[in-house]
């Protein structure tokens, strides 16, 4: 049985995985600031992770077969240009090569589809396609390149989960899914200005799918983890209003000022070549999101 170290399991993106592994096949630790509840105390180690001269020691001890690294702060919107971006990157970069060089073989890292030059549109897995303008985008590429050179250099496989927009169970209030459902909930109206835009969204369940299959089928390289399906942010809102029997609720109106980019979807003809295949669609996709509210009392 292989043993498998995660970061970031208290998070959305790391609860969700958690709860997809197969525990006959692999020996689970995790390690962060504090034991989540649906982990044992036996397999967490209690430990900050920006502590970079204790990394050496809970490596030794569990000395893992594989490494998924989720963890980065995306706690709020400043993220984006924040400075702390760089700790982050430095953080999996250590985290992995304590892991290297205590005999670890497979590395995954979760990156993001910010590592595009999002004026592309329709992005592929290739360096013509990235040109990130944000320090999240530029600090996840850097990693990224890193750790595939330190795997390299220690014939270890490497491979990274590069991820776009990702909804479903444990999101947090303020993404555009939950936060439209729990504002439609309370009969408040929505006038979007940005209904037009084209993007990548894919149900939480199908993006854990997407990464265990990296990891057993030891894929190596960026594969974009999307459903290669442009959606508009008005069909999401408009989807969620119709769950809700809130349509009347929802208003749309054109902004000559936007600066967003009109498309960004993911190619993920590369990943299909594994085997995946999306599982839902935006309309299952939401109502799942949506009863997974109604369930925690959030809706």
């Amino acid at each position: 049985m292989e043993r498998m170290l995660l970061t970031g399991v208290s998070g959305f993106l790391g609860r969700n995985f958690m709860e997809c592994l197969d525990r006959s096949k692999y020996e689970i630790y995790a390690v962060g600031r504090n034991c989540p509840g649906f982990m044992d105390e036996e397999h967490f180690f209690v430990h900050d992770l920006k502590n970079l001269s204790a990394i050496s020691v809970y490596m030794k001890e569990i000395r893992p077969d594989i490494l998924v690294l989720f963890a980065w702060d995306v706690s709020t919107q400043s993220y984006w240009e924040s400075l702390d971006n760089c700790l982050w990157a430095d953080i999996c970069i250590q985290t992995a090569k304590a892991f290297l060089e205590n005999g670890g073989r497979q590395i995954l890292f979760a990156g993001t589809s910010a590592s595009y030059d999002y004026g592309k549109g329709w992005l592929k897995e290739l360096p013509e396609y990235e040109h990130p303008s944000s320090m999240y985008g530029i600090t996840k590429l850097y990693t990224s390149q890193v750790l595939a050179k330190l795997a390299a250099e220690y014939h270890a496989l490497y491979s990274e989960a590069r991820l776009f927009a990702i909804y479903g169970r444990y999101e947090k209030l303020e993404r555009l899914v939950p936060l439209t459902a729990w504002r439609l909930s309370r009969n408040e109206k929505i006038v979007n200005r940005c209904g037009d835009l084209l993007r990548d969204y894919i149900y939480i369940e199908d993006a854990v799918k997407a990464i265990l299959m990296l990891i057993e089928q030891k894929a190596a390289g960026i594969y974009n983890i999307s459903s290669g399906k442009p959606v508009s942010i008005g069909q999401i809102i408009m989807q969620v209003a119709e769950e809700l029997g809130k349509e009347d609720l929802v208003a749309f109106e054109h902004s000559e000022k936007s600066k967003d980019f009109p498309l960004i979807v993911g190619d993920n003809a590369k990943l299909e070549t594994l085997g995946f295949v999306c599982g839902h669609s935006l309309q299952s996709g939401v109502k799942m999101a949506l009863e997974w509210m109604r369930k925690e009392g959030k809706l």
